[in-house]
């Protein structure tokens, strides 16, 4: 066979089998991968959630290399994370190689590329930017040996240089200087200004112009003589106009219904009012003097009381009312401050800044110039750097040239991420028909890494409209999701989701299509509303009020969980139904770092298995956030969230209860003021836990006056015995690590010019602002079967069986709106003007455009971080959320109107979308996308019949202690005769029953105290517990090797790092085996019912706890405890309890009997909520080889 005719054998060869994988293509996939490379002209995939862009993008680059012969060499493919680089050479590499060893095509081109695509461009845009750096670095004013500096190091640099360039600018004594600096220094805030400074130079940094922005930006102030002109004064007359048209619109409803029943002449009064509003909508288009005009007589005529017929129905009239007082809120408040606003006032004002911004503007200038010679001292550059300086090289003509010349073509991956100075580079590398771009504007939710969503959606108008040598191909066919969640999400984002709110309209192009090819899931997307009493939630909610309602709405989400457990699910690779598990249920939430907490505590208490992958650096590990948010209080003590933070913590301990005893006492102010008041107000135990914490912050904090961040450190860690806390935790080991490494970071810390406590919290900020890390390991516990919860941000790019978005009433984060500067892409540097003579400050008008602005990319923003958490969801969708009971009726009404482009744009949390698309569907129920349900009562009904009468017990319980601490409370304000319960604990676990009302006893010396390898005692215990709650019953019952299986699941564990290799050589597994052949073993392997890790409440009379105490008999406590093991044989409950303590022979009976207490308690409580009497304790005392045996609860102990 001649070359030729092998060479065509070949080609056919690599065709076929291309063809199959591109077979089960859809159409518009292969135009991206076949058809479209042959165009000479930039493509943009448009691709929906699940639409396999990942996929195509791979398969487009396997054709370009198979099918057209191209060479890797000569293409550059840019992702945004290591991991999605490494994933796509990987599946290009296995896209080759399954064709040279399982086809057998004997092709050299093909063994070639697979050769060179080790060293092919696959990578981050910073990994090719530091590429052309150190090519290039010849024409940088750089080394060629530099170094990255990032991190913590980076953090002190800048700090240090920033403090330095303020010092000087105050020791010049200039008085221009000065005044910008009283003006933006608040007290207690010496760095504001820095921060400002700091905040500008980032900002123009991610810039193409870099500093140069700034100039423009000063300049155009400079010009703007007539403000009405200005881009600000432009943008906002967009902004009066939206509101015009929803005031017209209003009016015109409360027409359509008045029309039926007013007369002509009372309807003329509300067509007057309509009327108004269009006048003032021309007036606007006269100019911004004539619009002003027509408000001061708008505002000015009054309202006409409106007399109904007496025969006109209350639904009418309330109807009438609300839209007609919806209308005059628009008038007299929303469009108060354009009304009024004085033009020639802000023109004065400019004038005045443009002098504070030349300040800042020099100050930029000399922190730029001052960093640079510092950077370059180190020999270093930092990962923002890197996009500048390779910008730099590739405006060099010659240079550019020569790139572009030697990629044939460019691959961009989650385009939609992509921001201004990464889009310069691009242009400048592409030759401008080279470019394959793939992204989903729906999905970029980056703004804070300043991510811009709008280079996406222009390159998507002008493509579309043919304004540039470009072509956009879309991709809506989802391939993840049930059809069940496709049309929920799609009834939720077709009435939203437009170009003025999310980026993009949500037509046909946008909409998700269901293309799986299996079963069609008849469960509809819920929607569970929880009733809470409290008020809607502010933009500014009380810290305490957050925790409190994450956890009313976590314990709604524990039961929905239950519920599901006894639900199916379609398993898309067993290819079958099958019961849904814990380890396929996510939970998602906008915030976890103020919400987790709440459902951590509730999950555990509901045992519910629960692993948190929070998703983020170092600082972030709990046993590091506490401590910062210790440093934090001994700082400043008056800071609500870290006053709560370490209340809550496992140093302190105080519960829910507790807190809300302190919040009730003192509701109006902050909750550091109630903490005050209520150490002022009471003498109890409570208020003495309170003076104990007290103490110990007075002690640090005067401690930090005389030593070192890292001495006081290490005070902490010894007087509170952390580190011994921790390391009995899941996953010590590397908890205490994290500690110790806090250490080496206040060492590394005090080496600078920094110092103290308020220094040390500033530069952990800082570091944690940047999204930087300090280079230890942060903590990852790997669980078998365990709901996942993380933050809708690290879910991106996830699939999971069944999604539960949580917290959707919570307001959007505006913060960043409440600051004193504001920079936005189109209306520049908004900055608060301040009048220090006459002592008052307000937003310029630049700050009055750029604030609305951001709030508008905010707003689109959170829409689009709503439609990534919807489409995780592949069989099940549930959403969450909290209704006030007072104000539930105005929001169903609310919800039920057909929501406008100024509504939306106006909405602040997800549920008021949700439910919006949710209650305007306009399809019988049966056909609905949505199941809502408005759960009344938070302790919803599970299947179980167990578990419904366990719960009504709790119900039943947890009425009455809410009634119990009112009656306490009460009770505080005087003394009565039964002071001793004033010292009961109201809820107490089984284990603090063992010493209750008992004399104080010594501590035995444990045998086994000096381990050779180290394990705590209680470690070793929790690890043995853990055992015996998730050992295999099934695989002990089909042999006696017992020691064999136990071994055999310890090395399991270590596998999936729930322990590690040395803490199981700390198991006594011949012990574990022996307890099997016991009694209490057998008669777990032969029941007909096990229960394992049975939680309970039991309601006990307080004398017969406390009994060496004068106590109330009527007074009653509340014990919590978890049983280890219930068996159910021959009719009998044996209630089993595993201890692994040892014992003295001669200390037996005096060790045993607190154990007894417990035992007794755990079947009082079981008998108590299953309503029997044939219950048997079993104390099984694993390590010294006995079994207890107890007769009924009500049995005398020997």
């Amino acid at each position: 066979m001649n070359p030729s005719n092998a060479k065509e054998k070949t080609q056919r060869q690599i065709e076929e089998a291309l063809q199959k994988t591109w077979s089960k293509m859809t159409s518009k996939q292969r135009y991206a991968v076949e058809i479209a490379p042959k165009a000479q002209r930039d493509i943009l995939v448009s691709a929906a959630a699940g639409s396999g862009k990942t996929f195509v993008l791979v398969q487009r680059i396997v054709a370009l290399l198979l099918l057209h012969e191209k060479d890797i060499r000569k293409m550059l493919l840019a992702t945004f994370t290591n991991a999605a680089a490494a994933q796509m050479q990987k599946r290009i590499q296995s896209a080759i190689s399954e064709l040279i060893y399982t086809e057998q095509i004997n092709s050299p081109h093909l063994k070639e590329q697979l050769m060179y695509l080790n060293g092919a461009d696959i990578s981050t845009l910073h990994a090719f930017c530091m590429k052309m750096i150190r090519s290039y670095f010849h024409i940088l004013d750089i080394v060629p040996d530099f170094t990255i500096l990032q991190g913590a190091e980076e953090v002190l640099l800048r700090e240090e240089t920033m403090r330095e360039v303020l010092e000087s600018f105050l020791s010049r004594e200039d008085e221009a200087f000065l005044a910008v600096y009283e003006m933006y220094t608040p007290f207690r805030k010496p760095l504001a200004m820095g921060d400002m400074i700091l905040e500008i130079y980032d900002y123009a940094m991610s810039r193409p112009e870099g500093l140069d922005w700034l100039q423009d930006e000063i300049e155009y102030y400079d010009k703007a003589k007539d403000l009405t002109k200005s881009k600000w004064v432009q943008f906002l007359t967009v902004t009066v106009e939206q509101l015009l048209d929803e005031a017209l619109h209003l009016q015109s409803r409360a027409v359509e219904w008045a029309e039926p029943v007013l007369p002509k002449e009372k309807q003329e009064i509300l067509l007057g009012e309509q009327r108004q509003f269009q006048d003032l909508a021309d007036a606007l288009q006269r100019g911004w003097d004539n619009f002003q005009r027509e408000y001061d007589l708008a505002v000015n005529r009054g309202t006409t009381t409106l007399r109904f017929p007496k025969e006109t129905d209350i639904q009418t009239k309330e109807q009438v009312k609300r839209y007609r007082e919806a209308a005059r809120d628009i008038l007299k408040k929303e469009l108060r401050l354009w009304g009024t606003y004085s033009v020639q006032k802000a023109e004065k004002e400019n004038e005045k800044l443009l002098d504070v911004l030349k300040c800042l503007k020099e100050m930029t200038q000399s922190f730029a110039e001052e960093y640079k010679k510092r950077k370059a001292k180190k020999k270093a550059i930092t990962f923002h750097d890197c996009e500048q300086l390779c910008l730099q090289i590739l405006k060099d003509e010659n240079i550019s040239r020569e790139i572009k010349d030697q990629y044939e073509y460019i691959f961009i991956d989650e385009y939609q991420d992509i921001s201004m100075l990464q889009e310069a580079i691009l242009k400048n590398l592409s030759t401008g028909s080279n470019l394959f771009m793939v992204g989903d504007i729906k999905q970029s939710i980056y703004r804070f890494r300043l991510a811009d969503a709008d280079i996406f959606r222009e390159k998507y108008e002008r493509f579309q409209q043919k304004e540039e040598n470009g072509e956009v191909i879309h991709l809506n066919q989802n391939f993840r999701s049930a059809q069940s969640v496709i049309n929920g999400i799609n009834a939720v984002f077709e009435p939203i989701m437009r170009k003025q709110t999310g980026g993009v309209d949500y037509d046909e192009h946008a909409k998700l299509v269901f293309a799986r090819k299996d079963l069609e899931a008849t469960v509809k997307t819920e929607i569970h509303l929880f009733c809470s009493d409290k008020q809607d939630a502010a933009e500014d909610e009380d810290v305490f009020a957050e925790l409190e309602s994450a956890q009313k709405e976590a314990l709604g989400t524990a039961t929905i969980i239950k519920n599901l457990l006894q639900e199916e699910i379609f398993d898309k690779k067993e290819q079958k139904m099958r019961k849904i598990r814990y380890g396929d249920i996510v939970v998602l939430l906008a915030s976890p770092s103020t919400d987790a907490a709440g459902y951590v505590e509730i999950f555990r208490q509901q045992k519910i298995p629960l692993f948190f992958d929070a998703g983020k650096g170092y600082f972030d590990n709990m046993e590091v956030d506490l401590v910062m948010n210790l440093l934090t209080v001994i700082d400043n003590d008056q800071q609500d969230i870290a006053l709560l933070a370490v209340m809550r913590s496992l140093l302190f301990g105080f519960d829910l209860a507790e807190l809300l005893q302190i919040r009730q006492h003192t509701k109006q102010h902050f909750f550091y003021e109630a903490v005050d008041e209520y150490r002022r107000c009471f003498t109890d135990a409570l208020s003495e836990k309170l003076h104990a914490l007290y103490r110990f912050i007075e002690s640090c904090r005067e401690k930090s006056k005389h030593i070192g961040i890292y001495d006081l450190l290490l005070d902490i860690y010894d007087e509170t015995g952390l580190c011994d806390y921790v390391a009995m935790m899941e996953g010590g080991r590397l908890r205490s690590e994290n500690l110790h490494s806090l250490l080496h970071i206040a060492r590394e810390y005090e080496k600078g010019t920094m110092q103290g406590v308020f220094g040390f919290i500033r530069f952990v900020e800082k570091v944690k602002a940047a999204q930087t890390d300090i280079g230890v390991p942060s903590l990852f516990i790997q669980r078998q079967n365990a709901v996942r919860m993380m933050s809708i941000h690290k879910s991106k790019g996830l699939e999971f069986p069944v999604v539960i978005l949580g917290r959707t009433s919570k307001r959007f984060n505006r913060a960043d709106l409440r600051k004193e500067l504001i920079l936005h892409k189109h209306m520049g540097v908004g900055i608060t003007y301040c009048d220090v003579e006459n002592g008052y400050k307000c937003d310029s008008l630049a700050k009055i455009a750029a604030k609305e602005a951001v709030k508008n990319d905010i707003t689109s923003e959170q829409m689009r971080l709503l439609y990534v958490a919807l489409s995780r969801a592949e069989e099940r969708l549930i959403i969450t959320g909290l209704v006030s009971e007072k104000t539930a009726e105005k929001k169903m009404a609310s919800w039920s109107e057909k929501i406008s482009t100024y509504q939306v744009q106006r909405t602040v949390t997800f549920l008021d979308w949700i439910m919006s698309a949710a209650m305007q569907e306009s399809v019988p129920k049966d056909k609905s996308a949505f199941d809502v349900t408005l759960h009344s009562d938070l302790l919803l009904q599970e299947k179980d019949e167990m578990q419904m009468e366990r719960k009504a017990v709790l119900e039943y319980l947890n009425q009455d202690a809410q009634s119990l601490t009112k009656e306490e409370i009460r009770r505080l304000l005087w003394r009565y005769p039964y002071e001793a319960s004033t010292q009961i604990a109201q809820k107490i676990t089984v284990s603090e029953l063992k010493q209750a009302g008992q004399p104080a006893t010594k501590k035995y010396a444990d045998f086994a105290a000096e381990e050779e390898n180290n394990i705590l005692p209680m470690r070793r215990g929790l690890i043995v517990h853990y055992l015996m709650e998730t050992i295999d019953l099934e695989m002990l019952k089909k042999t006696n090797r017992y020691e064999e299986i136990i071994k055999e699941y310890l090395n399991r564990l270590i596998a999936e790092k729930i322990i590690s290799k040395q803490e199981a050589q700390a198991i006594e597994t011949d012990k574990l085996a022996k307890f099997w052949t016991s009694e209490a073993g057998q008669i777990i392997l032969q029941a007909e019912r096990v229960q394992r890790e049975v939680e309970f409440y039991y309601r006990a009379n307080a004398k017969e706890v406390y009994k060496n105490m004068c106590v109330d008999s009527g007074e009653h406590v509340y014990i919590q405890g978890i049983i280890d093991c219930v068996a159910t044989y021959q009719g009998v409950d044996y209630i089993i309890d595993y201890k692994t303590d040892y014992y003295r022979p001669e200390n037996r009976k005096e060790r045993i009997a607190p154990y007894r207490t417990q035992l007794r308690y755990y079947q009082k409580a079981y008998e108590a909520i299953t309503k029997t009497r044939n219950t048997i304790g079993i104390l099984c005392f694993i390590n010294m080889g006995e079994n207890i045996i107890m007769g009924t609860a009500g049995d005398a102990d020997e």
